[in-house]
């Protein structure tokens, strides 16, 4: 398992005054050649990828706009559970609108 903060995420925001950038898929991308590339034991077909609140809206996206991102992750799951995140209030509702 990998854990990070990317930029404006409160642990890169405050300790590096790295704040949000538009192309996110670029970092995540960097976190994912890291992993494949210097990582040793790690099962490129087991590779799964988790956002938590403002995180859960940008997995996904990152999933959709870089296909160097979604070459690496052969089982995309979204999971919607953030009825009252601050972030993403409503829009577990919005999404299955959208999917049903």
């Amino acid at each position: 398992m990998l854990s990070f903060d990317g930029p404006s995420q409160p642990g890169m925001m405050h300790r590096e005054g790295m704040v949000f950038r538009h192309d996110w898929e670029v970092p995540t991308g960097a976190v994912l050649d890291y992993l494949l590339g210097e990582r040793e034991g790690i099962d490129a077909d087991r590779i799964a990828m988790m956002g938590v609140s403002m995180g859960g809206y940008l997995a996904p996206l990152d999933y959709n706009l870089s296909g160097g991102i979604a070459e690496k992750i052969t089982c995309p799951t979204l999971v919607l559970a953030g009825a009252t995140d601050i972030f993403l209030k409503g829009q577990p509702e919005k999404v299955m609108e959208h999917l049903t």
